[in-house]
């Protein structure tokens, strides 16, 4: 059973334009009430999630200055998403493993084959497929990766890794084709590397499932929000053609403008010729008019 000593510092981040779903509230309410778990919960809200979690240590504190954690009495650090439903056992059974890093098993919003949690893939690092665990997987696993969205950590592993705790970044891995790539990873991944660079291991209770909710009017939220996308990318799309047409507009008129000049200078130099030519024959005609002249006093 639990130590009753154990305090969790039980940390909910969620962003500023959402809300923590109802049956993540009630999990909440129950994980408060439960006897064997001194949960502090700290709900907090902000523009990015993977600041919140790292300020959920220190009371919010800025993540610029690694604040001490020796006037804090919590045992465990706890991160619980919003959209995370659980039982206060389910807790219970990741304190009761007595590792340092352990994370329940939950499935990912849009692919139920596969929990979120793995081992890396190539020489370095990344993520893929391939390493993720399969839903069906029991018993406790020992990964490089896990999600942040039910995951226990001891206060000690906080105390000797690098602060913030959860930072995004991209590695660099080398492929099957022996070339480096590089990619992205979230704040979750970055802890647990953080963690492994520390020596400490990562693991997963298969047997611990807690549910990642997503509803059907989620769903149709989503579908929504990519309909409004779509319309949204087609206008940009549109105005950015407008755009280009009336640029394009821009540099015809200046063209033809450019155009008009060259021709009324052409026209000035046409008119120049033929006032010259006009010259010229006026001058061929006095010249031959004056050698008739001469011609007649010499007869």
């Amino acid at each position: 059973m639990v130590n009753n000593n154990n305090k969790i510092r039980v940390v909910v981040p969620y962003a500023n334009n959402s809300d923590i779903l109802p049956q993540c509230k009630d999990s909440l309410v129950k994980l408060k009430a439960y006897n064997g778990i001194r949960a502090d919960i700290y709900q907090v809200q902000g523009a990015s999630i993977s600041v919140l979690r790292s300020n959920g240590t220190n009371d919010g504190m800025s993540t610029l200055v690694k604040q001490s954690l020796s006037h804090y009495d919590y045992d465990y650090y706890m991160c619980i998403d919003s959209d995370i439903e659980f039982n206060p056992e389910d807790v219970q059974a990741l304190v009761n493993r007595n590792v340092d890093i352990i994370s329940g098993f939950y499935q990912f919003r849009y692919n139920n084959n596969y929990g979120v949690a793995g081992t890396f893939q190539y020489t370095g690092c990344t993520i893929h497929k391939d390493g993720f665990l399969k839903w069906d997987s029991t018993g406790l696993k020992e990964v490089d990766w896990v999600g942040a969205g039910f995951l226990l950590i001891k206060r000690e592993v906080l105390e000797n890794i690098d602060f913030p705790y959860f930072r995004e970044g991209i590695l660099t891995y080398i492929n099957n084709d022996g070339k480096e790539e590089a990619q992205w990873h979230g704040e979750d991944v970055g802890f647990c590397i953080s963690a492994k660079k520390a020596g400490y291991k990562i693991y997963v209770d298969c047997d611990v499932k807690v549910n990642h909710i997503i509803n059907e009017p989620f769903r149709e939220e989503i579908k929504m929000e990519k309909v409004l996308q779509l319309l949204q990318d087609r206008r940009d799309y549109h105005n950015q053609i407008v755009t280009a047409i009336n640029r394009d507009k821009e540099i015809i008129a200046q063209y033809q403008e450019n155009i008009n000049k060259m021709t009324q200078e052409l026209l000035m130099v046409e008119g120049g010729i033929r006032d010259l030519q006009a010259v010229v024959e006026t001058t061929e005609i006095q010249s031959k008019t004056v050698e008739e002249i001469e011609k007649g006093e010499r007869e």
